[in-house]
């Protein structure tokens, strides 16, 4: 059976009160890429189950063209090209507020090359961002006591999984390169050398070197537009 819902989002302040269907996830206002922030607002939330699995699509209403690159350079303190090297898994907690937030993955990338700022070239340093795929018992937790006394167990184990996103966002692939533009992590955990992507879809767009060694320099590297489809000139793309 298949169900679809739409959520109305409330706007308190300088918080983001978000209303996941059983779920009332907190974002957090501040600097951090993966906030739901003064640059845009979160309109309303969809579900979809189908089985077991669960499907959240989360829309966004952007004050900002994500779609420019310049735009999106201008939100971000680090712009690069790294390879995603794992996925390590994803929350909703945030260990510095100790508040429920709205999910996140996080894992490992190798920087390649800096387009702006310095980050280290050839190490593996953390990477957070905005949208994950949650267990039961982490969307459970989530839930504010008058939503849990609407589950009861066999309802809990016959969950599967919850995959939470922003509508238009990329699911990130491990082995792949991209150009992601970042902004250090200041929300979940606060460790030093640890950055987040910046503006969804706009913010990571997959690079194809096409056995061009050069890396940026290179007049046959790609980067994938997620709004056309179309792959662009990598020079063009960082300097416009």
């Amino acid at each position: 059976m298949r169900m679809h819902q739409r959520h109305t989002i409330v706007i308190l302040g300088g918080l983001c009160l978000c209303i996941l269907v059983a779920l009332t996830a907190v974002v957090i206002n501040g600097n951090m890429a993966h906030n739901v922030t003064d640059n845009n607002t979160v309109s309303s939330v969809s579900l979809d189950s189908e089985g077991t699995t669960h499907t959240i699509t989360s829309d966004l209403s952007w004050s900002i063209d994500i779609s420019s690159p310049s735009v999106v350079a201008d939100q971000s303190t680090n712009i690069a090209i790294v390879r995603i090297e794992s996925i390590d898994g994803a929350n909703n907690y945030s260990e510095l507020t100790n508040e429920y937030v709205y999910p996140y993955s996080y894992g490992q990338m190798t920087v390649l090359e800096n387009v702006k700022g310095e980050l280290p070239i050839d190490e593996k340093i953390e990477f957070y961002k905005m949208g994950g795929i949650l267990t039961p018992e982490q969307h459970y937790a989530g839930l504010t006591e008058a939503q849990k006394s609407h589950y009861d167990d066999n309802q809990l184990n016959s969950l599967d999984k919850f995959h939470y996103s922003i509508a238009g966002d990329i699911d990130i692939e491990v082995g792949k390169t991209y150009l992601a533009y970042m902004k250090p992590e200041q929300v979940y955990y606060g460790k030093p050398n640890t950055y987040g992507f910046t503006c969804a879809q706009g913010g990571l767009r997959e690079v194809d070197f096409q056995n061009d060694k050069q890396r940026s320099s290179g007049s046959n590297t790609k980067v994938l537009n997620n709004f056309t489809g179309e792959w662009e000139n990598l020079i063009e793309v960082i300097q416009n």
